[in-house]
């Protein structure tokens, strides 16, 4: 019995002394790893800074179709110098404030080539829509960004918003609204018809949000309802919008597309609704006449009802007439006959 128990405490004890031995070869790979990951991201710092001192920047190119800016503009206000170093410039920010201070640029892109180049790109945009201010219009591109205040005429084919009420307007920031969610509802139905392929906007009318209106080419109207429904409803409308713009070009007649259905488009022109509203106000006037006329006293005879008596004619008194020459021959006749 007890050189069993003598055993059993040996094979515990080695089963210890195994576990700990295992246990200690983790820790130190474990050790090790850190040890090398560290002195690499050391190592890899220390290059960097190395690279960075001794690569600086001389040469600035800009890819430019000059549309607006010049090439010193944007290098201006990129705020890269010559001997800045080449590494240490932050590309994001560095486009973000080409954008700002230069609202027509849409987009701009940093790129470095080795040993001492920095290439920035830019891409414009252009103003497609406008509202209206005291001191002038403010123009923005699709996206919402400011791109211009002060403008006495904002030009063609750029669309003007109604309906909706800035409260800041600073050029190269986007645009702000009194109105809750105006922002999204501007620009999603400016990119829903840029999208589709539906060129020659020139009004959204945001006036009544269940019953936004936009302008097509000064002379069509698209009704699109309710302007959560909008988007949807330009989806479905879309063949009908293009089949009509092509028949109507060079119309001068108001063309009005509805599409409040969501299901179903009427294409009418503006002088048949007016006419319609015309004839059922006409109508609706001519009931309300007939409701509002005065109650039939009982001396006095109605023009209205089952017991209507006509006035008597006034009694009219003619002078004599003289025999006429037809009459004569008539009773002289009668008179030879017998």
């Amino acid at each position: 019995m007890t050189k069993n128990g003598g055993e059993g405490q040996y094979n515990n004890k080695s089963d210890q002394v195994k576990r700990f031995s295992a246990s200690r070869k983790k820790y130190k790979k474990r050790r090790d790893a850190i040890l090398v990951g560290s002195i690499l991201v050391f190592v890899c710092i220390v290059a960097v800074l190395c690279l960075n001192v001794l690569l600086k920047v001389s040469e600035i190119r800009v890819e430019n179709e000059a549309i607006r800016y010049t090439d010193d503009q944007i290098v201006t206000a990129s705020g890269i110098r010559a001997e800045d170093g080449l590494l240490a410039i932050n590309k994001k920010s560095v486009c973000a404030h080409i954008e700002k201070q230069l609202p027509y640029i849409g987009e701009a892109r940093i790129s470095i080539r080795l040993p001492d180049t920095v290439v920035i790109s830019v891409a414009y945009t252009q103003a497609k829509l406008c509202i209206a201010e005291t001191d002038g219009y403010v123009l923005m591109d699709r996206t919402g960004k400011v791109l211009q205040t002060g403008v006495a005429v904002p030009g063609d084919y750029i669309a003007e918003v109604t309906g909706a009420t800035l409260t800041r307007a600073v050029p190269g920031e986007k645009a702000e609204f009194a109105e809750e969610k105006m922002f999204g509802y501007i620009t999603g139905l400016s990119q829903a018809f840029e999208e589709h392929g539906i060129a020659g906007v020139t009004a959204y009318d945001f006036t009544k949000t269940a019953d936004v209106v936009v302008e097509i080419n000064y002379n069509t109207d698209v009704k699109l309802g309710s302007i959560s429904k909008a988007v949807n409803n330009l989806k479905f409308g879309k063949e009908v919008i293009d089949r009509t713009l092509t028949q109507s070009r060079g119309s001068t007649s108001k063309i009005v597309i509805d599409l409040t259905d969501g299901d179903r488009a009427y294409v009418r022109t503006q002088e048949d609704i007016d006419a319609a509203a015309e004839a059922a106000s006409n109508a609706a006037r001519g009931e309300t006449e007939t409701a509002l006329s005065p109650e039939t006293k009982p001396d006095e005879p109605s023009s209205i009802g089952e017991n209507t008596t006509a006035a008597p004619a006034p009694e009219t008194t003619a002078a004599p007439a003289e025999d006429s020459p037809a009459e004569d021959a008539q009773e002289t006749g009668a008179d030879s006959v017998g």
